[in-house]
């Protein structure tokens, strides 16, 4: 059990409740999908529902896959043996008692310096950094298909449910507790525009927050990075950067979180826009 919750989860108390509601709406949402929705779906063929729970399967397996590599891959300094000597770019962190390299940060919550840190996920109670990155990023791609596609298999339901398209409806969706409160719908219609309501949210948060962070993969540049207006040295062109982030295997890697891609580099150096002018002109 110890050595269940090192590994998953959070370190920090203030992680709990956004680590909570993500596990409990991933449950919430496949369970809702499977013994609600699905059966509805293409009634008079099995073809069609044995087809959608294949999509939904492949999505489920992808999602979760990469949620728990994102929490169980480190993207700490830990174990790693580094410098005495205080090398050029990097910094002294007085909290580890060691030497970090460029582009880490120490992060309070986890209690270690992270390699290039992007920033501390809430939601999974760990650092997104050098090695989990690629997780982080297909977490959200996977959440985004994944609702755009359960909003547009949901939406006869939603309809026939609620009684048609109308003012009711929409305030069901926006206001679910609202709406129920008022009379306006039963208990199981309450539950439907509750659920519809969290995944329109959430499929609109991990598109919107995926697009951010593909902005950011095409400059080469984290979170912290651009905030501080640093790390334009790190943009080796939009290709060259998104191999840095899903290594060798890039072109397969997204298929499954468990198909191998060793990454460039191990996270304490990096390619510069110089360094890689050099490599191209040999």
């Amino acid at each position: 059990m110890s050595a269940f919750k090192l590994k998953f989860l959070p370190k920090d108390s203030s992680d709990y409740p956004a680590f909570i509601f993500m596990n409990f709406a991933f449950c919430g949402i496949t369970l809702y999908e499977i013994l609600t929705v699905l059966p509805t779906v293409d009634e008079d063929s099995s073809l069609g529902f044995t087809f959608h729970f294949i999509i939904g399967l492949f999505f489920l397996i992808n999602i979760y896959g990469n949620y728990i590599q994102l929490i169980k891959t480190d993207s700490s300094t830990k174990g790693m043996i580094m410098p005495t000597i205080l090398k050029e770019s990097w910094k002294f962190c007085y909290t580890c008692e060691c030497n970090s390299p460029p582009r880490s940060w120490h992060c309070s919550a986890c209690g270690r310096c992270i390699l290039r840190r992007d920033h501390h996920c809430t939601f999974a109670g760990v650092c997104v950094g050098h090695q989990n990155y690629r997780y982080f990023i297909m977490l959200l791609f996977y959440l985004s298909v994944c609702g755009i596609y359960i909003n547009v298999l949901n939406a006869e339901f939603v309809v026939d449910i609620m009684g048609g398209l109308s003012f009711q409806t929409l305030l069901a969706m926006l206001l679910p507790w609202a709406a129920w409160l008022m009379g306006i719908h039963g208990p199981f219609t309450f539950i439907v525009a509750f659920m519809s309501s969290l995944i329109l949210f959430g499929t609109l948060l991990s598109a919107g927050y995926l697009l951010y962070q593909l902005n950011m993969i095409r400059q080469g540049r984290t979170s912290y990075e651009i905030n501080k207006g640093q790390g334009k040295e790190y943009d080796i062109g939009t290709m060259a950067n998104l191999k840095q982030i899903f290594g060798k295997n890039w072109k397969f890697c997204w298929l499954l979180p468990w198909l191998p891609s060793h990454l460039y580099t191990d996270g304490t150096r990096f390619l510069t826009v110089n360094s890689y002018e050099e490599i191209k002109d040999l």
